[in-house]
């Protein structure tokens, strides 16, 4: 993972104040501090800026506070005023419990594919139709399963005849029962398919 070509040029200038607002960019991307934040701050102590060049003396800033997402915040906003290496390890600290890497992970794949969703209402559409019809599909089947367990084992050959005599007579319906069900399914599914764009559109709002 490389670093930006800004921080490159502060470090070649040992231009700390700059440096200090480059890294504490990275924390805005990377709140988890293990990843490109991590990446960044090795790079400069790899590359000639000490840690008594980079850190500043600690403020006196209260530090003795909950692992919560508001306190990383507020730390985050001091750190960029006094860059203190107590400030940052208690960031390290909060984030370890409040930003796991594993967590941000998912949710960034979560939201990528939110995203995606977005960007493809069609295709909510049709997996939205597709799932209604397949719903009504199940229930046919359930149905059509009821109907032939009314067969008996005593039946004689003429009413066997007859059922299936029935069954033929019945192709019709059950073809134009398959079609109905199916624009049914379809008419759902597009329905349900714009109340979820028009939820995602409110969400996203």
């Amino acid at each position: 993972m490389s670093v930006n070509k800004d921080l490159k040029d502060d470090i070649e200038k040992k231009n700390l104040k700059a440096i200090r607002d480059d890294l504490w960019g990275y924390i805005v991307l990377d709140p988890t501090l293990t990843k490109s934040f991590k990446t960044a701050l090795q790079y400069c102590f790899d590359n000639g800026i000490s840690e008594s060049e980079l850190y500043e003396t600690h403020d006196g800033g209260n530090l003795n506070v909950e692992a919560t997402k508001e306190n990383f915040s507020k730390l985050s906003g001091e750190l960029r005023s006094n860059f203190s290496k107590e400030r940052l390890e208690k960031m390290k600290e909060i984030a370890s419990i409040v930003y796991p890497p594993l967590m941000e992970e998912k949710n960034q794949k979560k939201n990528f594919a939110l995203a995606w969703f977005d960007r493809h209402p069609d295709l909510r559409l049709i997996l939205a139709s597709s799932a209604s019809a397949l719903i009504l599909g199940v229930i046919g089947s359930i149905a059509f399963k009821k109907q032939i367990s009314t067969l008996s084992p005593e039946m004689t050959k003429q009413e066997l005849e007859a059922f299936i005599n029935a069954i033929k007579g019945n192709h019709k319906t059950v073809v134009f029962g398959t079609i109905l069900s199916s624009v049914i399914g379809a008419g759902l599914g597009t329905t349900a398919g714009i109340m979820i764009n028009k939820f995602s559109g409110k969400g996203s709002k």
